[in-house]
């Protein structure tokens, strides 16, 4: 019953990260730990023409975060820049190894994260320059690592459907221990 529950609401959205190493603090642009979300257009929807511009290296939203600075412990600066992709895309390395996907995949890492940093510097001219460093992760790759099927970081989708059906509870089997989160 669960897994027909959980079929019945679809997945959650899949997502592409480029995770940055910078060479100096974020806040030379005034950044604090904030978030944002850059969009150079209107249309905020995921679509196979989105995903078919980001692979190109083509960005046209994403969220923007700075995992270091809102970590008093982090020894080094980051951020991270996330965009929503059709995970369909990157059916063709279903099935293949983390690390051991090719050449062609390493070449679309490599575009994403340039279509993402060139997106940052549109709205933070300037910006790359921080840059040292810059990993990409596909749904393939959350999937390698959380087994979420559907390459986003949140496998069951917050929609009300899911929550008409109360797949996902706060109250666990243990007294007093919650479930927060994804």
């Amino acid at each position: 019953r669960l897994s027909e529950d959980i079929d019945a609401v679809g997945s959650g959205v899949a997502c592409v990260t480029a995770y940055l190493g910078l060479r100096r603090e974020p806040t030379e642009f005034g950044m604090a730990g904030e978030n944002h979300w850059l969009f150079d257009t209107f249309d905020h929807e995921v679509s196979e023409q989105t995903t078919r511009e980001l692979i190109a290296g083509r960005a046209t939203g994403a969220f923007l975060s700075f995992p270091s600075l809102k970590d008093p412990t982090a020894t080094r600066p980051t951020a991270e820049v996330a965009a929503f992709v059709e995970a369909a895309f990157f059916d063709r390395w279903a099935g293949t190894s983390w690390l051991r996907r090719g050449a062609e995949y390493e070449e679309v890492k490599e575009r994403i994260g340039a279509g993402l940093l060139a997106l940052v510097e549109r709205h933070f001219p300037g910006f790359g320059d921080l840059v040292e460093h810059v990993e990409v992760s596909t749904p393939r790759t959350v999937e390698t690592f959380t087994g979420f099927t559907s390459g986003g970081f949140a496998e069951v989708p917050g929609t009300p459907e899911r929550l008409r059906r109360n797949l996902v509870r706060a109250r666990g089997p243990v007294p007093g221990l919650w479930f927060t989160g994804s």
